[in-house]
């Protein structure tokens, strides 16, 4: 059975494309904020195969040195095979018995190739060794490993939250371009988590000392920059599509050094962005797609058991007593209000199972008529 997802993790709570997701009309070399020194990453805690979901593999503090490697020895404590990461048992493994030496210092690791046959390739060089930070990545044969301390560890479920599920080489592919600092650009139709996932980045960030602000519409005159100020030295949050147009002095502000704010925009479109914010602007923002729930149909059962589990449901039923014909045609409604459509219907759906998949108990338990309920109910397929 697909893995069921963990609700959307918060900061109290642990658990060859480019590197930057742009539409071909941008130019593809970032602006860099200036101005505001910020905290180094934390220490490397887990490297993470990129691309997949197996599990993280935990790198032990302190300055013993550790061995990774394919064998599947008592020396060799952090074991990487090739195969595994494929999921295919039959290709040529390249991942050598012992690959590399992994020491801890400070924050950073050292890496140190053993002679292995296809090499560590540190940015696409091969290399004898080298020093890595959380937030970059290291390949060993043909595997790819990310490092992460602990905020990208805690960050990464909410990306496939947003993202999708299984959407594994995406959500690693943006945890490395998130952990840069720069500005963002989340693409995607209304009601898909942006401003959850702002926030969860911002607090992940080396930024989250500083505020977190939302701008809302009406934007405040010239003189009383309001939200922006609040953001200072932190993360100023904006949905184009509650602002209508912005002024330019307003957009200068947004991206200048008063404030010393990172932007993290939602837009319908990167069209919709280049006419908010000035061509200009464009290449300064790191782009995130996301995906409608409709092009993603296959975690609404994930998605619906996540939401059961969270306050104010609190259960531990599960969708799949819905059966398997119910279960398709959940998948195949559109949701065209997206996570909105799913947090409004869920407890509906958990009322009809504890129903017995009875219209009239349902609509009791919910204290509803019974003919809304039905309407309800018929609209997403049951």
């Amino acid at each position: 059975m697909k893995e069921q997802p963990d609700p959307p993790i918060t900061e109290d709570a642990l658990d060859e494309r480019p590197v930057r997701d742009r539409d071909p009309s941008i130019p593809t070399t970032p602006t860099e904020q200036t101005g505001l020194a910020l905290p180094p990453a934390g220490a490397v805690k887990a490297l993470q195969i990129v691309g997949t979901g197996l599990a993280e593999l935990v790198v032990l503090p302190g300055n013993r040195l550790l061995h990774l490697g394919s064998d599947d020895h008592p020396d060799i404590h952090i074991r990487v095979s090739s195969r595994i990461a494929k999921g295919d048992m039959r290709a040529p493994e390249t991942v050598s018995r012992c690959h590399l030496e992994i020491q801890c210092k400070g924050s950073r690791l050292w890496i140190m190739d053993k002679k292995s046959t296809n090499g560590t390739f540190i940015k696409d060089r091969r290399e004898p060794e080298g020093e890595i930070r959380a937030g970059e990545t290291f390949r060993v044969g043909d595997v790819t490993l990310l490092a992460m301390d602990d905020q990208m560890r805690l960050l990464r479920p909410t990306l496939r939250w947003v993202l999708g599920f299984d959407a594994h080489p995406y959500v690693d592919e943006m945890l490395e371009v998130i952990s840069t600092g720069d500005p963002l650009l989340l693409v995607g139709p209304a009601a898909c988590e942006q401003r959850y996932l702002a926030e969860q980045i911002h607090c992940t960030s080396a930024r989250r000392t500083y505020g977190f602000s939302p701008i809302l519409a009406p934007l405040p005159e010239r003189d009383q920059l309001g939200g922006l100020a609040a953001a200072s030295r932190g993360t100023a949050y904006l949905d184009l599509a509650e602002h209508h147009r912005l002024p330019a002095w307003f957009v200068s502000n947004l991206f200048g050094d008063t404030y010393q704010v990172r932007p993290i925009i939602s837009s319908p479109s990167v069209e919709v962005a280049r006419l908010c914010l000035g061509e200009h602007n464009l290449p300064k923002l790191c782009v995130i797609t996301i995906p409608a729930i409709k092009d993603r149909s296959g975690d609404v059962p994930g998605i619906l058991n996540s939401l059961f589990r969270q306050p104010p449901l609190g259960s531990e039923r599960e969708i799949a007593a819905l059966g398997e014909s119910k279960l398709e045609r959940l998948k195949a409604f559109d949701w065209p209000d997206n996570f909105n459509d799913l947090r409004r219907n869920a407890p509906k759906i958990l009322a009809y199972i504890e129903a017995a998949f009875n219209a009239r108990a349902t609509a009791r338990k919910l204290g509803k008529s019974h003919q809304s309920v039905m309407k309800s109910l018929r609209r997403i397929g049951l």
